[in-house]
């Protein structure tokens, strides 16, 4: 084979490369996964926050009472902190709360309340997370907390008595909620729902404290009862870059509690935002033409339940070119397939200087 043709059917398989990475782009589709994300469309009497620890992956959700993702440096309002041990301390850094041989706490409730947070107990003695009264010499009953008690070793639901939950809790961040109703509390980790006990919480206060010799990590915290129990969302308009597009698919990722609900609608066009088309509900199929696509969603819940929206992303047929224009909604759904891209594409232009510069030098049979 010469080395002409070589030289070809290297740029031909360059070539080749770059079209299925180019196809794999494609099938990524359009994305709202990240508080970035969400936090372009328009939010409304809704709330946008964090869903994990790193701070990064985002929900929509009805607008709790408060909030706190511990970015600003301060204490949510209200709150108040106190040492047990010469040494303690309470810090707010680097999007985290790390509360160390002292306790923090908030304005007590009076009715039905709720307390969700992201959380790392560890192997260590007396972390408490959750409802109780305060004072200086310690928490008092009645009260509703997860905590390793004075084991370390397991992770328990206390209220009138304690329940063992197990050390898998111990160790990594999850997501904790307690939900009192005003005659009983309902303990969930990760959406799980994991005990329930009578109890009345009347006059007390939402509280993360740590006596032992580990610390105690909150990454976000959030109360309830949510108001109000309904609202909308807007997305940003997703961009196709082609003015025919079509199109097919909106895929949710989402949580529904008892009570709660979710409808999705869409609407396209050729302008930005598209106000040419009228919105259309949606389950799934779209079916519907447009350079740009927006969709809003509207959440109903109660007091202590809200609907969640963990991600959307919706796409098109047949898949639009690959273009600089894409490469934002495709860096937020997977940032390493757009350096994929880019390196193809370096090298296959590398490839193809290559092959011009050999194919000026005199031909030769192998």
């Amino acid at each position: 084979m010469s080395i002409i043709r070589k030289s070809l059917l290297v740029v031909s398989v360059a070539a080749l490369c770059l079209l299925l990475v180019s196809v794999a782009l494609a099938d990524v589709g359009h994305v709202d996964t990240t508080v970035s994300n969400f936090s372009a469309g328009t939010v409304g009497s809704c709330f946008v926050g964090p869903s994990t620890s790193d701070g990064i992956n985002g929900e929509v959700t009805l607008l709790p009472t408060m909030a706190s993702d511990f970015s600003g440096g301060s204490l949510p309002s209200g709150w108040i902190t106190q040492t047990w041990q010469s040494g303690g301390s309470v810090t707010v850094n680097g999007g985290q709360l790390t509360v160390d041989n002292a306790a923090v706490y908030g304005p007590a409730v009076t009715s039905a309340s709720s307390i969700e947070y992201m959380g790392l107990f560890t192997n260590t003695l007396y972390q408490f997370g959750g409802f109780s009264s305060i004072d200086p010499v310690g928490l008092y009953s009645p009260w509703a907390y997860f905590t390793t008690d004075g084991t370390g070793t397991d992770l328990y639901a206390r209220t009138t008595t304690d329940v063992a939950l197990g050390a898998g809790y111990l160790g990594g961040m999850h997501r904790f909620r307690i939900d009192w109703n005003g005659t009983n509390v309902t303990y969930y980790i990760d959406d799980a729902s994991v005990d329930t006990q009578a109890v009345d919480l009347t006059n007390r206060s939402p509280l993360f404290s740590d006596n032992g010799v580990g610390t105690y990590i909150i990454d976000w915290v959030r109360m309830a009862p949510y108001s109000p129990t309904s609202c909308t969302f807007e997305s940003r308009a997703f961009d196709s870059v082609v003015t025919s597009t079509t199109w097919v698919t909106l895929t949710t990722d989402t949580y529904l509690p008892t009570g709660t609900s979710l409808a999705f609608e869409t609407r396209s066009g050729n302008l930005n935002p598209p106000t040419d088309g009228t919105w259309t509900a949606v389950a799934g199929d779209i079916n519907t033409t447009g350079q740009y696509l927006q969709y809003r969603v509207t959440l109903n819940g109660t007091a202590l339940a809200t609907p969640r929206v963990n991600s959307v992303i919706v796409q098109t047929t047949p898949p639009t070119a690959v273009t600089l224009l894409d490469l934002t909604a495709v860096n937020q759904a997977g940032g390493s397939v757009v350096w994929l891209l880019l390196g193809s594409a370096a090298a296959a232009l590398g490839l193809i200087a290559v092959a011009r510069r050999v194919a000026k030098r005199p031909s030769r049979l192998d």
